[in-house]
């Protein structure tokens, strides 16, 4: 690998971020041997030292400011867990952008760069269900989106992350714990003038041309970036909502038949919930903590989800999970997501709690110093270091009816189709409610055809750019700029 130690030097190119979408711009960029000097700038660490306590069953301590579940090679694909991938028509907003011709075009690239590195091809499911799943599910007026799925090993994963780490790391410039700070135009010289910060010191660099895929992480950097670059954005509507945590045998049936089961439910009032990172099928999912510094009000540390295919079952059943989340008003948007930050870290300090289901389903206080009901759990929670709380408290009125709602009608679908004969209220005190999360925080930055801002040669991708989630999106994003810019 290597790494610049100069403070000033010139590029044809810088990508800011080393998640999906600055990797696959990376590798289009130098596929070709090209002779372009190339920079990527990333503000975590190498992929092989993205340790969390978490898979110690560990409190966050925060990582040292940098959080390695969100920051690091390969973004928000973390080194050890598995990882869903989706197909078209998943992606509408992609579709606006690109258009549906170039949008296959971009999909079929980026689908046969990750099956050429992991020698595997890809099956997917998700796109029809049978007949008999989906009555079941109207019958509790659940509306069901349906697209092709398919589910990464961890194994798989490792072997892409690896692959382009050493691919990369022989034909372009990698700086690792360096955050950009400063982006600007030099409009004379027509070239982008990039402001690092590491422990060393701070850096200036010099490029014709800029890909920001700063992710989840740099947020609040790129929005200050492209205000002062005057690049217009539209606000999209943060979703928020918690994570039900059970046994994964309630997850598999359906779970295998759409990996990303999504279920969504409207009330009589015109509230919307929808289901969110479903993680079922035959090995469940674990919980993951994300420490944001620098994305809200304050220092906040969230929940996620993660698939996983190849844990052992030991002691206890293993777990399986999925959100429910449901947007705030437009119209309030701001106001309300802070007002919610602003109670997330009055009432828990701003660090997840759980609850076991029954207590947030009622509204009932629980002693935050037991622990017994985790003891008597069917299976074994994926992490034992959060603290029991009154979660419900967090909510509104409204929020909390919808997001009880939609859980309930989808298990007592489940339980249906299980042929289970345990009754919903029986079910409900073998669930364990996690959170808070909060989605889609970003704003929609406009962008052309090839992911350029109207500041030209700079490329805003990947999840920071407000268009789609996902890994396979990411790298639509990324391939699509990079065949921009090498023109």
């Amino acid at each position: 690998m290597i790494i610049r130690k100069k403070t000033e030097a010139a590029f044809n190119v810088i990508i800011i971020g080393a998640g999906p979408a600055g990797i696959s711009a990376a590798y289009e960029l130098c596929k070709k041997g090209t002779k372009k000097k190339i920079l990527m700038v990333e503000a975590g660490k190498q992929y092989i030292q993205r340790f969390c306590l978490n898979d110690l069953q560990k409190s966050c301590h925060g990582c040292g400011g940098i959080c390695n579940t969100i920051s690091g090679f390969g973004g928000c694909v973390v080194y050890g867990d598995g990882l869903k991938i989706s197909n078209l028509p998943s992606g509408q907003r992609l579709r606006d952008l690109y258009g549906a011709r170039k949008l296959k075009r971009l999909s079929k690239k980026a689908l046969q760069l990750f099956n050429d590195v992991v020698r595997i091809p890809t099956t997917f499911s998700g796109s029809n269900l049978p007949q008999k799943v989906e009555q079941v599910f109207k019958l509790q007026n659940i509306r069901i989106k349906k697209y092709p799925v398919s589910v990464v090993k961890e194994s798989h994963l490792k072997r892409f992350i690896k692959y382009m780490y050493q691919y990369l790391g022989e034909r372009i410039e990698i700086l690792f714990e360096t955050e950009m700070i400063s982006l600007r135009r030099e409009h004379r010289k027509g070239l982008f003038i990039v402001t690092t910060r590491s422990k060393s010191g701070t850096s200036k660099y010099f490029a014709q041309k800029v890909i920001l895929a700063m992710g989840r992480k740099g947020t609040t950097c790129l929005n200050k970036m492209i205000k002062s670059l005057n690049i217009h954005t539209e606000h999209n509507d943060p979703s928020i909502g918690v994570r039900f945590e059970m046994s994964s045998k309630w997850l598999k049936k359906i779970g295998n038949l759409h990996p990303d089961f999504k279920a969504s439910y409207t009330n009589k009032e015109g509230l919307k919930a929808k289901s969110f990172c479903f993680c079922g099928g035959n090995n469940g999912g674990r919980l993951r903590m994300a420490r944001y510094y620098d994305s809200f009000s304050t220092p906040i540390v969230l929940l996620d989800g993660h698939i996983t295919s190849e844990r052992k079952d030991k002691e206890r059943l293993l777990a399986g999970n999925f959100a429910v989340l449901t947007k705030l008003e437009n119209t309030k948007r701001k106001k309300n997501l802070a007002k919610m930050i602003d109670k997330y870290m009055h009432l828990f300090s701003g660090h997840p709690i759980i609850q076991p289901l029954t207590s947030f389903h009622n509204k009932t206080q629980v002693n935050e110093d037991d622990d017994a009901w985790i003891k008597q759990l069917p299976f074994k929670p994926t992490l034992n270091a959060l603290k029991t709380g009154s979660l419900h408290l967090l909510f509104e009125k409204e929020q909390h009816a919808i997001i009880i709602e939609l859980f309930k009608r989808i298990m007592k679908s489940i339980l249906i189709l299980e042929k289970a004969k345990m009754e919903y209220n029986n079910f409900e005190k073998e669930v364990l409610v996690a959170g808070p999360e909060i989605e889609f925080i970003w704003s929609k930055v406009s962008l052309n055809s090839y992911g350029e801002s109207s500041c030209p040669g700079l490329y805003i991708i990947g999840d920071a750019a407000g268009y789609a989630q996902g890994m396979i999106q990411s790298m639509i994003m990324g391939i699509g700029a990079a065949e921009h810019a090498n023109k």
